[in-house]
């Protein structure tokens, strides 16, 4: 988006950095030094020499993009379909924008083929009409239009109430392979260089699928035709030779050879026996990926199949001998690919956010490019069907463990424009899912040159094994929660846990009790407090000691949830609280023996140890049950902050339910000792707490700015309740200020980003309507804010 300045001329908006790519197939320049793919709000061209990118198109303000296609008369020329129903041309070489075209409603997939003369081109384009008071359903439409007539309006060549991801157009534009859900579409159009009467003269054939179409990909041989049609009704003299391969639901595909000339056959003779269509159309049958095949493609010569799924490997099928070839261990699942025009590479979009591309002869990586990696929330137009199996069961059933209310990131203090997120393996867009994935690696991303530094594992993970267990539930792996680093930037602390999926502890609850449930998994609950030092020589963290089980209830059996996490902002130290009620201190320590030598590493260096160097134990409130019976509370949410100095810790603890037992205390580091508490700072719905100045801030159901020095409120407003969103607070010490994300409901799901200066109960700047904010940080030494939306 396009810079917005605030009145004061002092806070703006910049342009948006990162975004998840659209599970779109990638295209090759005609050259094929550059590779082009899409993002929500432009469109992205990389060089395939040094994986830099080249050059970024923006559609224009609040555009979203859904589709593109290159223009078949001009090669540096593209054409960008938006969820407004508009068409837009540019020029990725230069980066211009051209003339814009609205001629629909909903345009989600766009195919673009040129005229016989090869002087125009033709765009067929999917545009997709809501419901509406006299159209009760939602309607998918297959429209034609020509460029070299851009007054005339497109003409639509076929409308149904079915779903359609996209459209596939061959042979300049004669033929148009459509798959709506288990029907495969064949449209055979005549070859007059005008839309309209191509649009009346279309003929239509239907083939019922043996699945739900997920992918697909035709092919012309190059001079292939079938024999003349002796069928009046048949639009040409000739009937294309047309080979179509489908990826199914359930990991098949099918091969249908020469299908146009066999329909066209069949309608001809009207035959109605199911068996005898049955027998004409009888596909060849490839079965190898255990779920939806992603992507489907033809090789430049049409004796390979590529195909790929939620697994991380890449199939290539030989179809003459029948034998495969498996690409494995790629680092997520592949949700699209496509093949070079001279057939020597791959563009593969895999399901991690990045594009590799791979020579064909040695299957070697010659070009990778990686976006910012964090959960999505997907929105797909293409609904798949739900199957009933033992993961999708498993995936709705979800609770506290598996929710994660924001991602855990943050910015390098020595280099802020690095970003560091807990990021999952992969998020393949045939399975859409909430933001409760877990998220076992660290990604490193430059916010300046926007590309990818590294991605490092900080658990056990599954990226590249079988992640199906004997019942087909998914395996489940650690997550991690919280990740904090030390002002030097030597020194990182993370949090993960791990509870066992409900399905194996079924028999140990009571039926239909979540909350025997949510005990069960508690009580099996793994958590870890790790520290890593950065290895400046490989340029990764390394592991330094591992925390089992860092915060654990009074009976010393039950591990306790670690509930926040912070770094001291003046020495190598770090803080976490847990369910237990307590706050620990951990500092780094050199490891000697008994001797008084010191311990050394095998590189020579000092070995450190981290240890907690001081436990502060909170008193927990007592709440009366029934008949004089008490219980102690458990806090459900906790948050942690220090003072700029280091010299105070500001703790904030919340009892679900129970709101009147939320408390505020503030303790000093150094002693351990709880110097002075107040009740009544916020009540419910606790999102975070920081200083500023000589400020505390207190975000919740309300913001609470408090004067620590007068001890008494400075301003406070009450804030919507109703929307159980994330919200979010970022202090800045630098320009004392701080922000806060809040949910606001408009359309939808949307977010707004406020900037407060302590001095004034009014923000400074305000920002416009935002997609749903995941992550918000302040900018080390410097005046600004990062924030982290769900496109990633």
């Amino acid at each position: 988006s396009k810079k917005r300045k605030d009145t004061s001329d002092t806070w703006a908006l910049s342009g948006s950095v990162g975004g998840r790519l659209l599970p779109l197939d990638p295209l090759f320049s005609q050259d094929e030094k550059y590779i082009l793919v899409a993002s929500r709000n432009s469109i992205l061209v990389y060089s395939t020499v040094d994986s830099l990118l080249y050059r970024r198109i923006d559609p224009g303000q609040d555009e979203i993009v859904s589709c593109f296609a290159l223009s078949k008369v001009d090669p540096n020329k593209i054409f960008v379909g938006t969820t407004k129903g508009k068409i837009i041309e540019a020029n990725w070489i230069n980066g211009t924008t051209g003339d814009t075209f609205k001629l629909g409603s909903r345009i989600i997939s766009i195919a673009v083929s040129k005229t016989r003369s090869a002087k125009n081109d033709i765009v067929d384009f999917v545009d997709v009409e809501e419901p509406t008071e006299t159209q009760r359903l939602k309607i998918w439409k297959i429209c034609r239009w020509n460029r070299s007539a851009a007054e005339e309006k497109p003409h639509v060549l076929l409308a149904r109430p079915k779903s359609l991801k996209e459209i596939q157009v061959r042979d300049s534009g004669r033929v148009i392979i459509a798959p709506f859900e288990r029907q495969l579409l064949c449209l055979l159009a005549p070859t007059s260089n005008h839309a309209q009467e191509q649009a009346k003269e279309v003929e239509w054939y239907q083939v019922e699928a043996p699945d739900f179409i997920v992918s697909l990909d035709a092919k012309v041989p190059t001079s292939a035709v079938s024999g003349p049609s002796k069928n009046k009704a048949t639009a040409t003299s000739t009937v294309p030779v047309v080979d179509v391969a489908i990826g199914t639901i359930r990991g098949q595909i099918y091969i249908y050879d020469d299908i146009l000339s066999k329909l066209v056959d069949m309608d001809k003779s009207k035959e109605k026996k199911p068996a005898g269509e049955a027998s004409k159309l009888s596909p060849r049958l490839l079965h190898w990926h255990r779920g939806p095949v992603n992507t489907t493609k033809w090789s430049l010569d049409g004796n390979y199949i590529i195909s790929g799924g939620n697994e991380t490997v890449m199939m290539l099928w030989q179809l003459q001998t029948g034998k495969r070839q498996e690409l494995p261990h790629l680092t997520s699942a592949i949700d699209s690919a496509t093949v070079s025009p001279s057939g020597t590479a791959y563009g593969i979009q895999l399901a991690d956010n990045s594009i590799i591309v791979l020579s064909t002869a040695e299957l070697q990586p010659t070009a990778h490019v990686s976006g910012i990696q964090t959960l999505i929330s997907p929105q797909i137009e293409y609904e798949l069907p739900d199957l009933k199996t033992v993961a999708t069961e498993q995936s709705k059933e979800q609770d506290s463990f598996d929710a994660s209310e924001q991602i855990p990131a943050l910015l390098r203090p020595d280099e802020p424009n690095l970003l560091l997120a807990a990021v999952p393996a992969s998020q393949p867009w045939t399975e859409p899912s909430s933001l409760t994935r877990s998220k076992p690696f660290l990604q490193t991303y430059n916010m300046s040159t926007a590309q990818n530094i590294s991605r490092q594992a900080l658990t056990r993970n599954n990226a590249t094994y079988f992640i199906t267990g004997p019942e087909g539930n998914r395996l489940g792996e650690p997550d991690i929660k919280f990740i904090a680093i030390s002002a030097n930037s030597r020194w990182l602390a993370t949090v993960e846990e791990w509870a066992p999926p409900r399905l194996d502890l079924e028999f140990t609850s009571i039926k239909d009790d979540p909350a025997s449930m949510l005990n069960e998994r508690g009580i099996r609950l793994e958590s870890y407090l790790k520290f890593w030092r950065w290895d400046k020589q490989n340029n990764e963290w390394a592991l330094e000691t591992r925390i089992d089980t860092p915060h654990m209830f009074p009976d010393n059996t039950t591990p306790a949830r670690i509930l926040d996490l912070v770094a001291d902002p003046t020495r190598p130290e770090f803080v976490t609280t847990g369910q237990d009620g307590h706050i620990r201190i951990w500092r780094a320590r050199q490891r000697f023996r008994e001797n008084g030598v010191a311990v050394r590493t095998p590189a020579g260096g000092p070995l450190i140890t981290w240890s907690a160097k001081r436990t502060v134990e909170l008193e927990s409130p007592v709440h009366e049950v029934e008949d004089g019976f008490t219980i102690r509370l458990k806090p459900s949410t906790a948050r942690l902050a220090h003072s700029h100095d280091g010299s105070l810790i500001a703790s904030c603890h919340e009892y679900a339910g129970h709101e009147g037992y939320s408390i505020s205390r503030f303790i000093d580091p150094t002693t351990g000792e709880v110097v002075h508490s107040r009740p009544d700072l916020f009540t419910s719905g606790l999102a975070g707490v920081g200083f500023v100045s000589k400020y505390l801030v207190v975000l919740s159901d309300s913001l609470t700015v408090w004067n620590l020095i007068d001890d008494d409120l400075h301003y406070q407003y009450q804030l919507n309740s109703h929307l159980r969103m994330p919200r979010f607070l970022a202090v800045n010490d630098t320009s004392d200020t701080f922000a806060i994300a809040l949910p606001y409901w408009k359309k939808g799901k949307k977010y707004r980003v406020a900037i407060f200066h302590t001095s004034k109960p009014e923000p400074v700047f305000v920002s416009k309507r935002l997609d749903t904010v995941t992550a918000l940080l302040s900018v080390p030494q410097q005046s600004g804010y990062v924030f982290l939306n769900d496109q990633a």
